[in-house]
């Protein structure tokens, strides 16, 4: 009798064992997957930061493009005035406009694009924590 409830309370104690080492696997097992998300999440980071850099550049160089096409309707401009008639005082301002609205165009373009990165980005943290 001492014996049966030795061998009971030992069946208990292997019982109680093997749960917790399942309970522990599994958890090993999320912890995992969490670093694994998280090494994912890093190069979705690092791709996003990258892809934003070029972004900027891109929009550095087409608003140095522009202010150099606007300089240089401008100076085309101006050589034609001469005796500064109205007509082409007008032309100028017409040609100058039509740049400024390039130039705002493309950065609003970039914005955008800038902004659904940011969008795409935050739908990807969100289905990765929907993971977690």
């Amino acid at each position: 009798s001492k014996l049966a409830i030795e061998n009971d309370s030992m069946k208990e104690k292997e019982s109680l064992v093997a749960k917790w080492t399942h309970e522990t696997e599994d958890l090993q097992a999320k912890l995992l997957q969490c670093d694994q998300n998280a090494q994912s999440n890093a190069r979705i980071i690092s791709s996003l930061e990258k892809n934003i850099s070029e972004l900027q550049s891109e929009l550095q160089q087409k608003k140095r493009q522009n202010e150099e096409l606007v300089a240089s309707l401008n100076a085309d401009a101006a050589a034609k005035l001469g005796a500064r008639d109205n007509e082409w005082e007008n032309k100028l301002r017409a040609l100058t406009d039509k740049a400024n609205k390039q130039c705002q165009q493309i950065s609003n373009e970039a914005a955008a694009k800038l902004s659904n990165r940011d969008m795409e980005w935050d739908k990807i943290l969100q289905a990765k924590e929907a993971e977690i």
